[in-house]
């Protein structure tokens, strides 16, 4: 099996294909794959602000109940667990619950971590399916009533939120996405081992791009990590050299022609300018 590390700006992960498979089933494949993670990652920000401020109000700042506009100093006192942007009712869920919400939150946001791809270890739906079907578990045993239908977390979880439209930025069209191998554009209507072979044991390294985004940028040679200590060496051996200068600065006089104990003796010879002097 090929593997390939698929980027888009900050997201990376890594997908097990074929090189018999055609680039339009790959791309649509990986473009739907990287809308999940963007819902992985929104669902797990929204589970931890779930599990310490608890539902979300239908408008922000404005009480459900009375529809009056809530005083966020008053809120505050009264309420420890009082949301300071006002869009959850600060009314969350017992600590042991708490718990088991963040906890799955955390085992989605591992499953699609970029550290992930640096491992190599593919991703695929299925595995991010199951987390988010622990954190659905998670969800009904706080609200086994169900969250209210405004909520985004019932939203994502009931499949309503469209991602294109609440991430335009970052989600793709899986129909239209454009995959980028080695500076070059992959048609869709060609096979992934036009561009690479057919080695089924390659690790390959593509850019994601929507159909309106150019070329992507060539990537650095050396990672951030290698940059700085390459830069932390140059600068701690500057400062070597510059010490040393000083250091033999201090000392230069020895080498001038006034200290030197033999240049009566070499005056009265004739010899000037530190002694002889051979021409080769």
């Amino acid at each position: 099996m090929v593997l390939l590390r698929i980027k888009r700006e900050l997201r990376e992960f890594v997908v097990e294909t074929k090189t018999s498979e055609p680039v339009e089933k790959l791309a649509t494949e990986i473009g739907e794959l990287h809308n999940l993670i963007l819902y992985a990652e929104r669902l797990a920000g929204q589970i931890y602000q779930l599990a310490k401020y608890g539902p979300m109000r239908k408008q922000p700042g404005v009480d459900d109940s009375t529809g009056e506009l809530i005083d966020p100093v008053k809120e505050k006192a009264a309420n420890p667990s009082y949301d300071p942007l006002g869009y959850r009712v600060g009314k969350p869920p017992g600590s042991d619950v708490g718990k088991v919400l963040n906890r799955t939150a955390d085992e989605l946001k591992a499953v699609v971590d970029k550290k992930q791809a640096e491992r190599k270890v593919p991703l695929s739906r299925k595995k991010i399916d199951e987390a988010i079907k622990n954190i659905k578990g998670a969800v009904l045993i706080a609200y086994p009533m169900g969250l209210p239908e405004h909520d985004v977390i019932r939203c994502i979880l009931e499949g309503k939120e469209d991602i294109q439209q609440a991430a335009p930025k970052d989600a793709v069209d899986p129909k239209t996405c454009v995959l980028w191998f080695a500076r070059k554009k992959m048609e869709r209507k060609e096979a992934l081992s036009k561009y690479c072979g057919k080695n089924e044991k390659m690790f390959l390294k593509l850019r994601l791009q929507t159909k309106n985004q150019r070329m992507p940028q060539r990537e650095a040679r050396m990672d951030k990590n290698a940059q700085a200590k390459m830069m932390q060496y140059w600068h701690k051996k500057k400062q070597e050299d510059k010490r040393l200068k000083e250091q033999a600065d201090e000392d230069d006089y020895l080498n001038s022609e006034w200290a030197n104990p033999k240049s009566y003796k070499n005056a009265l010879n004739g010899f000037r300018g530190g002694g002889v002097r051979w021409r080769m």
